[in-house]
Parts: structure tokens; sequence; C-alpha cells
């Protein structure tokens, strides 16, 4: 039973529901069989549906009528969690009991690729979309890769100061998407991050170029290695020269490598990868060396071992090489775990922390269930 009927709620549930389904208002009222003038009327509490549009609405917009007609708002608080990377950056607007009501994806925004001004672009257009559908959200967590987060940090906070936000390091999302001590993320880059006090721990992070440790880019610079030695005799085999000539369609390394970005050189990670299934040598020993590099680092990073969170694209994509490697160079005992949801999910629970607002025993299934399901 509803004790009071609030119009004005209603009619704003409808645009929430009808933009979160990418509907124009001409589009549902074309659906519903009505002019795009009682869906605006609908929408500015100026007149009620009747019941039979008002089922055919809500089966339209995959909701409970319920929920277009509760006379309350949620207690929960909505919230919105940021993924950025060097190729794209997710988005998800969810709550505290771990409902995702949308999520989707932008462009990369990490400041090392791109301008500082492209980074707060495309996170200020991210976050507007967000509050479009949910104006009252009142917390953003933004892990992005790169530097400048206390510039993008302030430069936010300046253009949304009624809502409490938080800009740091993609490796949170990371460290925050499954339960463990530490967390190993390779990427583009890579960085190792635990947490330290109120704060993180993180080790490494100096930028592609100048070699992190089990990253995509230090692969795919030993990938050029074996090349360019292949050209000077060095090496027999022209695996690695050739997969590279054909993948930038020239056979000049040298001339073409001078507009290579640190993401176009780790593209050729794909190319080792694809070696080693095809039993290419040269490509077991770039592997091998970076994840013996890569168990050193370890090693004397965390000595007395634990739970160790394998994410970014090379660990989630090649585990099945990699941690069999990692087991046999590493002195110190780890428990390697691969994360089971994505680094998003890892920015919300941040966001949750950040806000003090604790993540109940279902926060994860239902965050995963609901993702799933957008996704």
């Amino acid at each position: 039973m509803y004790r009071t009927f609030d119009p004005v709620k209603f009619g704003k549930r409808i645009r929430q529901y009808r933009l979160l389904a990418g509907l124009t208002q001409s589009a549902l009222a074309e659906r519903l069989g009505v002019s795009s003038q009682a869906i605006s009327s609908w929408e500015n509490s100026l007149t009620m549906p009747d019941i039979e549009n008002l089922y055919n609405l809500a089966r339209l917009l995959h909701v409970p009528v319920d929920d277009l007609l509760r006379s309350e708002e949620s207690r929960t608080t909505w919230m919105i969690g940021v993924d950025g990377g060097g190729t794209k950056t997710e988005f998800a607007l969810f709550n505290s009991d771990g409902e995702v009501l949308k999520t989707f994806r932008l462009g990369g925004s990490n400041s090392y690729w791109v301008s500082t001004e492209k980074t707060l672009e495309i996170l200020k257009e991210g976050i507007d979309q967000c509050l479009k559908l949910v104006p009252e959200a009142r917390g953003v967590f933004a892990g992005i890769a790169g530097d400048m987060t206390e510039h993008i940090q302030g430069a936010l906070q300046e253009k949304y100061p009624q809502i409490k936000l938080w800009v740091g390091s993609d490796s949170i999302n990371a460290f925050h998407s499954a339960n463990g001590d530490y967390a190993m993320i390779c990427g583009t880059g890579s960085i190792l991050i635990t947490a330290d006090g109120d704060g993180y721990r993180r080790i490494g992070g100096w930028g592609a170029l100048l070699g992190d440790f089990g990253s995509a880019f230090n692969i795919g610079r030993e990938a050029v290695r074996y090349a360019l030695s292949y050209l000077q005799g060095i090496y027999d085999s022209p695996y690695m020269h050739d997969a590279i000539a054909r993948k930038i369609k020239s056979d000049n390394l040298c001339r073409s490598a001078r507009d290579w970005t640190a993401p176009d050189i780790a593209e050729f990670s794909t190319l080792v990868f694809e070696g080693y299934h095809a039993g290419i040598k040269e490509a077991a020993d770039i592997l091998q060396k970076e994840m013996r590099n890569l168990a050193t680092f370890l090693d004397h990073a965390f000595p007395l071992g634990g739970k160790l969170l394998l994410c970014g694209g090379v660990m989630e994509h090649n585990h099945a090489i990699l941690i069999p490697m990692l087991e046999e160079y590493c002195t110190t005992k780890f428990e390697y775990i691969l994360p089971e949801l994505p680094p998003i999910y890892g920015a919300c629970v941040a966001c949750c922390r950040y806000m003090q607002l604790p993540c109940g025993d279902n926060f994860s299934e239902t965050f995963k269930a609901d993702y799933r399901k957008l996704n």
C-alpha cells in the first residue's frame, strides 16, 4: 500500500529509466502507441498514464511497476566508480547494496598517453552521463592510470562541489577487486600495491618506458630487440622480425620505431604469446626472462609471502603460461589469485571505503549478477 504518492518522483523515474533504456521520448511514445506529448506530460508530472499504459511502460523499460510507483526514495546511496586505463575508461553507476544501474566505456584516460585536459574531458563526460540518470549520486572514486591525480581531483571537485570525490591510481581498483594481501597489475606498464595503514604502498609503476617488470611494454620491447638482433645476425630465427614486420606492414623496423608509442610497443607482446604457443624458442626465452625478473622483484618486495592478486591484461589472458613460471622462479611462497570480478568492481569497493559505507555480505554477489546482465 502506498501511503503517499509523489507524482514528481514518479515522473523523474520514468525519465531516468527511459534514458537508461536508451530511448528518446518519441521512441518510447511510438512503442507505447501514444504521443510524444503524453510522455513529456508524464515525465513533467502533469498527467498520469492509465493502468494499461502503466504496465506497458514498466514492461518496455524493464522495471517492476512497484519501482515506478514507490512513494519513498531508496535509502541506499548512489555512487560512481571509474576504472581508467590506457585504452578505455569504464564507469559504473551503483549503490551501497551492490546494485549496478549502468555501465559504459569511453576512451583511454591515462595521462601518460593523453593530455591532462583529455583525461578530464573523458572523466567529466562519464560523470555527467551518470548524473543524468541519478542526479542524487553522492560519491565518486576514479582509479586512473598515469600521473596528475591531485590536479585532476581538484579540477573535478571544482566542477562537482556537491559530490564527495576522490581520484587515485588504477592500482587501487585492482587491489580491491578480490581479497588479497597484495595486487600485481600487469598491463601496458605494471605496479605492485598493498594496504599500508589508512593508505596504500605502491612499488614499481615507474612508467612503461622505464621498464616495469611483467608489463606488456617490457615483453614487446624484448620482441623488438630479438627482431633487430636477427637483422644483425645475432639470432638465426626470423620469427620476431617477420611477425613485427607483418603487424606494422614494413620491413624497416628502425625507421618505423620513431613513431611508436609505449602502447604500440606493448601490442607486440601478443606476438610473443602467439610465438610461445607455436613453440618458438625465443618467445619462450622472452617470457621466462620477464617472469624471472618479476619473481626477483616480488621476492624482495614481500619476502613473507601471502595472497597475491594477479591483475591486468597480461595476467588475465595468459595466466596459464605465466603462473607456473612465477611458481618456479619465486623463492617466496605466494598464493596466486585471479580476481573473478573486473577492476571496475574494485573502484566501486574503494568508493564505498572512502565514503565510509560498509560493503555487505551480498554486495559482491549482487554486483556480479547486475554487471553480467549489463555486459
